[in-house]
């Protein structure tokens, strides 16, 4: 059976040291998402990043807001994941993936969200894979909703690169 075609962007987040998730309210500058990718300004007002930005442009992810009306014009309080090193989400593919890419690198493809539901149009963009991607899989989610042999296909990821990622000197 074919698998839904329903991106929701970067859902059901799981820490990775078994702790609260820990989300940080902010403003919304513009439409958000809930799964979209953000970046918070100097001013601490968030914007969802657009489709092809780089990896290293954003640095949370939304996953609750006031109301869809009010995300609809872009006013809402939205409460973020910032800490994104401790965390991995689920997330749709847009194309069929290979076996088994546990520890594949991928890009994301960013269509627009959904006003009625509030959920992101994010995706795993497949054909952008290699080293340098801004996700990383860490599973392949295995369970009777989801053929990882198909399209649209769900997979668990951890982010590769991100605004404030720290670095190695």
């Amino acid at each position: 059976m074919a698998n839904t075609d329903n991106a929701r962007g970067f859902i059901h987040p799981q820490t990775n040291d078994g702790g609260p998730v820990v989300l940080k309210e902010y403003t919304a500058a513009s439409q958000i998402f809930v799964g979209d990718p953000c970046l918070i300004s100097t001013t601490g007002t968030v914007a969802r990043v657009g489709n092809g930005d780089d990896a290293t442009a954003f640095d949370a992810i939304c996953t609750s807001f006031a109301s869809t009306a009010a995300i609809a014009a872009g006013n809402s309080t939205v409460h973020l994941i910032t800490d994104l090193s401790r965390y991995t989400f689920e997330i749709q593919a847009d194309a069929a993936l290979a076996a088994d890419v546990r520890g594949q690198e991928y890009g994301l493809t960013q269509a627009a969200g959904d006003t009625t539901t509030g959920y992101s149009g994010c995706e795993l963009d497949v054909a952008v894979a290699g080293a340098g991607g801004n996700v990383r899989v860490v599973d392949m989610i295995n369970r009777p909703d989801n053929d990882n042999t198909l399209t649209n296909s769900k997979v668990r990821v951890e982010f590769a690169e991100w605004a404030n990622a720290p670095t190695v000197s």
